[in-house]
């Protein structure tokens, strides 16, 4: 049972799961999984003015049945599998999912994978009422439709140097019906409501590492590029633009390094960059964490922190949302028994 607290829009949530797995060793080159669930949502919403959902109560139960099969030859690895879910709101889903390994050597593997996922209709998609003043303002959709991605990657991970591992994914994405907000038909404008009138792509490659550069110090890099192809459908009215769907950066990057001074005394920092955003447009920027510890004794340690350190302070979200994240320290103390 989850509840909210009294004042604003409170809930009461009872939710029921029952779950069956099993595994089976078909033959030596076989490992088959299958299984079943299902889950009861029992919910009741006291309304507010503002914001209401119609009806305030319901019974929402999700069916999922889904079989595996690991086919193991030599150094290659096939996992085939599918789901079956039914939901509430959309019905029944067909959701496979197909992965491959290789192991081109003992230090290193290729691997590739293919799915589909959705995000299933909510209350929120389909039964909100949102009023301002007297005036409703937007509406649920009872023809809300899954968002639906399907995602293909392709990766390698090894240990191309004895004290150096890496890997390297690339990724495609695919996707359909996401949620708009659209005016309602005819020639009134309000209320508005979802739909599912956007659609479109990504595509990007993430790589992380680890460097022993010493016995007693390590490198850790990262870097995830992320490339947005999005556009409206035929029909849609485009309010609030593609920046609906997120407003993400092209680059991230990540520097960590983890330094022993001595045998008790520790230094680590994270150098981290985040790129601009777009929509609505907010600087890139750059950033330091770090951190020192001293054991003092096997049970005692001692540490001083500081995040933020490039700046007294940077905004990493566009207002009226995004506050300012000022420069900050911190002393611990660590004693364990």
């Amino acid at each position: 049972q989850r509840a909210a607290p009294t004042g604003g829009v409170a809930f009461v949530l009872h939710t029921y799961d029952i779950e069956m797995q099993q595994s089976i060793l078909a033959s030596p080159a076989h490992r088959v999984v299958w299984g079943a669930g299902g889950r009861l949502n029992n919910y009741g919403i006291t309304n507010s003015v503002p914001l209401a959902f119609i009806p305030p109560e319901r019974e929402l139960t999700l069916v999922n049945l889904f079989a595996q099969d690991t086919i193991s030859i030599d150094s290659v690895r096939i996992t085939l599998g599918a789901k079956l879910e039914k939901d509430p709101y959309s019905g029944w889903e067909f959701l496979p999912d197909a992965r491959v390994s290789w192991e081109i050597s003992e230090n290193a593997m290729l691997w590739g994978a293919g799915s589909r996922a959705i995000r299933s209709p909510t209350p929120f998609d389909q039964d909100v009422v949102e009023t301002v003043g007297s005036v409703v303002f937007l509406t649920g959709n009872p023809d809300f439709e899954p968002e639906q991605v399907d995602a293909f990657e392709i990766g390698y991970r090894g240990l191309p140097l004895d004290r150096f591992s890496l890997s390297v994914s690339a990724f495609y994405n695919q996707y359909d019906n996401l949620r708009t907000i659209e005016p309602a038909s005819g020639t009134v404008f309000l209320p508005l409501r979802w739909d599912n009138l956007m659609d479109g792509y990504t595509y990007g490659v993430e790589a992380w590492a680890s460097w022993q550069v010493t016995p007693g110090w390590r490198l850790s890099p990262g870097i995830r590029s992320l490339h947005k192809n999005l556009q409206f459908k035929p029909g849609a009215s485009t309010i609030l633009g593609l920046s609906q769907a997120g407003n993400d950066p092209k680059l991230q990057a990540t520097l960590a390094s983890s330094l022993d001074l001595g045998p008790d005394l520790t230094f680590d920092a994270q150098l981290r960059y985040g790129g601009k955003l777009p929509a609505p447009e907010l600087d890139d920027y750059f950033e330091l964490n770090a951190r020192v510890g001293w054991r003092v004794s096997p049970s005692l340690e001692l540490s001083v922190s500081g995040q933020n350190l490039l700046h007294e302070s940077h905004q990493e979200l566009p207002a009226p949302n995004g506050e300012e994240i000022v420069r900050s320290a911190f002393v611990q103390a660590n004693w364990t028994w």
